[in-house]
C-alpha cells in the first residue's frame, strides 16, 4: 500500500448488527448499476452525502462538510498555506495511528468487495483539527469508471464515522496555525473476512 502523506493544499493543488445481517454483508458485493457517476445527493437516515463529478473525477462528502473545497491558509493572516512537502512540523507521525486508519477501511469493504474491485486504488483524505488532531471531516476521491464508483454509500459513512471515532494526531508548531490539517492516501482495501468461531477443545 503506497502512503502518501499529503498534508498541505493538495485540494488546491489538484454498531452492532444481528448476526444474520452480518453475514448477509459479508456476502455484498459491488452494484451492477453505477452509482457515483453524475453530480448528486444522496439522503439516507441520519446523513447525506454529496457526490461531485468534474472531468470523470468523483469527490465524495458528507453534505454537512465545509472544508473540502477550502484552502488551507494560517488562520491570523489567511495566507494560503503552499504545498511545500518538505514541511515537517505540521504534523507528528504516527504509524500506529496509520495503520489504524488502514486497517479501517480494509474491514469495511467486504472481502467480495476488496476482489471485484482488483487493483484500483482509493483516496481518503482526512481533515483534522489543528487544535485537537483529531478527524473532522473525510472525504474520498476516484474515477467516475472505476469500481469505487459501484460501492455502497454506507461503506464510505462507516469509513467516515470509524475515523472521526478512532483517529487522530498531533498538529506540529506549524499544523497548529493552520486553519485544519489535511492528511490522505492511497489505498487498496483487502477487504474483511467472515469470523470463523472454534469449538471449544474437549479437556
Amino acid at each position: 500500500m503506497k502512503r502518501l502523506l499529503l498534508i498541505t493544499a493538495l485540494m488546491g493543488c489538484i454498531y452492532p448488527c444481528m448476526a444474520q445481517q452480518d453475514r448477509i454483508e459479508l456476502q455484498e458485493t459491488l452494484s451492477e448499476t453505477v452509482i457515483f457517476d453524475k453530480t448528486a445527493t444522496f439522503e439516507r437516515e441520519g446523513y447525506t452525502y454529496q457526490c461531485d463529478v468534474q472531468y470523470g473525477h468523483v469527490t465524495l462528502y458528507n453534505k454537512k462538510d465545509t472544508l473540502t473545497y477550502k484552502n488551507i491558509v494560517y488562520r491570523d493572516t489567511g495566507k494560503i498555506f503552499s504545498c511545500d512537502f518538505t514541511e515537517n512540523n505540521v504534523i507528528e507521525g504516527n504509524s500506529k495511528m496509520s495503520q489504524k486508519a488502514d486497517a479501517i477501511v480494509d474491514r469495511t469493504f467486504t472481502k467480495a468487495m476488496a476482489d471485484e474491485i482488483g487493483e484500483h486504488e482509493l483516496m481518503i483524505t482526512m481533515l483534522l483539527s489543528p487544535f485537537t488532531g483529531k478527524v473532522v471531516e473525510v472525504n474520498f476521491s476516484f474515477p467516475a469508471f472505476s469500481p469505487y464508483a459501484k460501492a455502497p454509500l454506507h461503506v464510505y459513512r462507516e469509513i467516515e464515522v470509524e475515523l472521526k471515532e478512532l483517529i487522530h494526531f498531533t498538529p506540529g508548531e506549524v499544523g497548529k496555525q493552520l486553519n485544519y490539517i489535511m492528511l490522505a492516501w492511497l489505498q487498496k482495501p483487502k477487504g474483511r473476512l467472515p469470523e470463523i468461531h472454534l469449538s471449544q477443545p474437549p479437556h
